[in-house]
């Protein structure tokens, strides 16, 4: 048995540049090289007594391996390699790879096997099927003759029926021999005037009779006696190839010849790329790749403390028949946890947002409302001045204001009840709740004790403004609702550029920064199922779950997919996650809970076969497929237009297929599989994003962080309507929802009666002096009057804006045009 093949902490690789990889895991005493190292520890016959013992003589063995390596001759490295890869991986083309390029002399080419295909894919690539705007532009009609046949149609007379044919491959042209052209200064450089019909070809000019200028001009080359022309539809050269002086011959000489190679003397693959193509390609930043390689030793080093002796045992092999993995079973119950055919959105709606949580909001609004009410440092017509208790009917109307106002997103708020022109009316706002009174909600709404929070602890959570919501949410979405058998892991991102101290920054999301969460949703419907807000170190939120098991692991990522998928384990659910959390040891710990895995993966994880970790996209052809099983894992490498690495638990190592623009493309299953299981948060954010209840400009984090989670949670009430057999698009589902709650506990119009008596026009103290029109100024206009409000003691214009002003404020009926 092969010992584990354990990362080696000391080698060089490369700085992420994907060269230097360092090669050990196959013993070299196995092969006959005259070389007779001293047995290690694990050789003999003593059990080791303790897991660390264990692991120490791994080590040991391994650096005795290294050193034996080292003294090998550069021909038996070859072959030990070439031994070790034929051993541990396997290797095969796609039926649609392109030809194989000539190797190198002196490399081994890899003994390849049939390309496994699963059960109904084709071993030819059928011909590409024309798409509907091809048929309707070249007026293709299918014949009888069978299912790839066709008749054209020539679009003129004049096209000859060779030129016009059905999927006809295109015919290359010979290319033009080069030309060579002299220019002499008697003649000088002629022009075409017509250059429609002119072909472009590769020639090489020679001047004749050109001296160098006396006062060459600043910055500028020399002009070399024999150069070749640059085309003005070629490939712009390098910047650092710009820079250097050209030589005197007409043969191009490379500015990166004296240092393309490395000290081992193969060839630098970026130097080469940049050359070639003037980038260096989508390579991980330094600083990003050494953070990540901290990152996943840290958590492999808790998977392996806390692994059994049989889970390090990594027997990789090339053999396909060594896999004996089986997809769990699914057992558990998918839908919604209570009976939801009959019910309105409303009454789904309320079974997230229930009495419960919306008390607590109110009552800490109007605590809040009520401590900034009575600061004395206010002036007397403040808004927060005129505070009336907030009521759960009012919450509710306003969080339908919000909901409505996602439907016809606009970037001015304020513009939905006062628009700056009469045709961009959107709405009646207005009736729904005045916008002094939508303010005022806004700017007050809370969900904790302030005085409580920073007298309870020295160290409060960083969430804890926001946290009674978030566990709440959890609990509801996780008890509503129970998963199909796949779901994923991955992060997601609230976009946030004002400062915070827990901020994260991922390139590959839309927001690119703000906050994260990780979160576990259903692959199908997107359905949030629960979620764990990051907070930075030391931060972390706990759930309100069971007991963790001490059999778990206890490591950076492979803890939080725990906390997430802890009640779902034992189900047999098949989790899908990127190469952020897989690894081979956390494929094994959640196989023990009989919960599948597959996804992404990392090839500089510990326990990758070596012979795995040196592929990179240079070193292996397009189409060509390296993988490598365990009893129970199996690890894929693809390359396509990048390199592509996967783990499963229960895919073997086959290739399907799929049509995707009339054309057959050939994928691992497992490729494939991955691609329709990985978007469920993709979808969500997708869905959440054509809403936006949360909007971009908010003054307070956490307030806008409740508004994504609103979102979140009318999402999850949409896919638990849909269980009901009765189905709606998100748009329509969002409109009837926020309708019925408006119907339900809008109030009624109060008298105007009520309005007369309670507010009186005055005149200014001072006499004849005038003051600005508090409406007028809203609207942009300089208008000054004497008259003004006694209760309000606001300056206002008789009579139109006296009335307009406390219909207003206080009507929730009377649509007005204050304009």
């Amino acid at each position: 048995m092969d010992q584990p093949n354990e990362r080696g902490r000391g080698r060089g690789r490369g700085r992420g540049r994907g060269r230097g990889r360092g090669r050990v895991g196959v013993s070299a005493r196995s092969l006959n090289f005259g070389i007779s190292p001293t047995p290690g520890p694990s050789t003999t016959n003593a059990v080791p007594t303790s897991m660390a013992e264990e692991i120490k003589n791994i080590k040991i063995n391994k650096a005795k391996e290294k050193n034996a390596i080292k003294i090998l001759s550069l021909e038996q490295r070859t072959k030990l390699l070439a031994l070790r890869e034929k051993k541990q991986v396997g290797h095969f083309l796609m039926p649609d790879a392109p030809p194989m390029k000539m190797k190198k002399k002196g490399n081994i080419s890899p003994e390849r096997i049939k390309c496994p295909l699963t059960p109904g894919t084709p071993e030819v690539p059928p011909p590409r099927v024309p798409q509907a705007w091809e048929l309707k532009k070249r007026k293709i009609t299918p014949d009888a003759n069978g299912p790839f046949s066709y008749t054209v149609e020539p679009e003129n007379d004049n096209v000859s029926d060779k030129e016009e044919t059905a999927c006809q491959t295109p015919v290359k042209r010979a290319r033009p021999s080069t030309s060579k052209v002299m220019f002499t200064p008697s003649t000088g450089i002629t022009t075409s005037d017509d250059i429609s019909n002119c072909q472009i070809v590769d020639s090489e000019v020679e001047l004749v009779g050109f001296s160098e200028p006396a006062s060459p001009v600043p910055g500028a080359l020399p002009l070399p006696a024999s150069s070749k022309a640059v085309s003005p539809f070629s490939k712009p050269a390098s910047p650092i190839s710009d820079a250097l002086p050209l030589p005197a011959s007409s043969k191009a000489v490379s500015p990166f010849s004296n240092f393309l190679l490395e000290d081992n003397g193969e060839i630098d693959k970026d130097v080469l790329e940049w050359e070639t193509t003037g980038n260096i390609g989508s390579h991980v930043d330094e600083d990003e790749n050494e953070a990540l390689e901290a990152f996943d030793k840290a958590d492999d080093v808790a998977l392996r403390d806390l692994a059994t002796e049989d889970m390090l045992h990594f027997e990789w092999s090339s053999d396909a028949n060594v896999f004996r993995g089986q997809r769990e079973s699914f057992t558990g119950v998918a839908g919604p946890t209570f009976l939801t055919e009959g019910l309105s959105p409303f009454q789904i709606f309320e079974k997230i947002w229930d009495a419960d949580i919306l008390s607590l909001i109110v009552r800490e609004t109007n605590k809040y409302a009520e401590d900034n009410k009575n600061n004395p440092g206010l002036k007397n017509e403040a808004a927060i001045k005129r505070w009336v208790p907030l009521t759960t009917e009012e919450l509710l109307i306003f969080f339908a204001v919000i909901m409505f106002q996602s439907l016809i997103p606009i970037p001015v708020e304020s513009e939905y009840w006062r628009p700056r022109y009469d045709y961009l009316k959107i709405g009646r706002f207005a009736d729904m709740m005045s916008f002094t009174r939508y303010r005022l909600i806004k700017k007050c709404l809370h969900f904790v004790d302030n005085h409580t929070v920073s007298s309870s602890t020295n160290t409060p959570n960083k969430l804890v403004k926001i946290l009674p919501i978030i566990n709440h949410l959890n609990n509801k979405f996780s008890s509503l609702y129970l998963p199909e058998q796949n779901i994923a892991i991955d992060e997601s991102l609230l976009l946030w550029k004002g400062r915070l101290s827990f901020a994260q920054l991922i390139n590959t999301k839309v927001a690119r920064v703000g906050i994260k969460s990780y979160e576990l949703c259903e692959s199908k419907s997107g359905y949030l199922w629960k979620m764990k807000l990051y907070a930075g170190k030391g931060q972390d939120m706990q759930f309100e779950v069971p007991e963790r098991d001490d059999a778990e692991p206890d490591g950076a990522t492979s803890k939080i997919v725990f906390d997430l998928v802890r009640p779902l384990l034992n189900r047999g659910h098949t989790l899908v996650m990127d190469n952020f959390y897989n690894s081979p040891l956390l494929s094994r710990a959640l196989k023990k809970y009989k919960t599948d895995t597959m996804g992404t993966l990392r090839l500089s994880r510990e326990f990758v076969p070596n012979c795995l970790q040196s592929k990179t996209k240079w070193n292996m052809s397009t189409g060509e497929v390296a993988f490598s099983q365990t009893r129970d894992l199996t690890i894929v490498v693809w390359k396509d237009c990048n390199l592509v690495s996967l783990i499963s638990t229960y895919h073997q190592a086959k290739v399907g297929g799929k049509e995707k623009y009339g054309k057959y493309k050939y994928k691992p299953q497992v490729v494939l599989d991955y691609n329709l299981s990985m978007g469920g948060i993709d979808k969500k954010d997708q869905l959440l994003q054509a809403f936006p209840v949360e909007r971009v400009r908010n003054q307070t984090w956490y307030k806008k962080l409740f508004r994504r989670l609103l979102n979140v949670s009318i999402l999850n009430a949409h896919v638990l309507f849909g269980t009901g057999g009765t189905r709606l698009s998100s748009r329509e589902f969002r409109s009837r929802l926020a309708d019925e709650m408006l119907n339900k506990f809008r109030p009624l119009a109060p008298s105007t009666s009520t309005v007369v008596t309670e507010h009186f026009p005055a005149k200014n103290s001072q006499k004849g002096a005038k003051a600005r029109c508090k409406l007028c100024h809203k609207k942009g206009v300089d208008s000054r009057t004497v008259w003004k409000c006694e209760k309000c003691d606001i300056s206002l214009c008789m009579p139109e804006c006296f009335k307009a002003f406390h219909l207003y404020l206080s009507s929730l009926e009377i649509s007005l045009n204050v304009n």
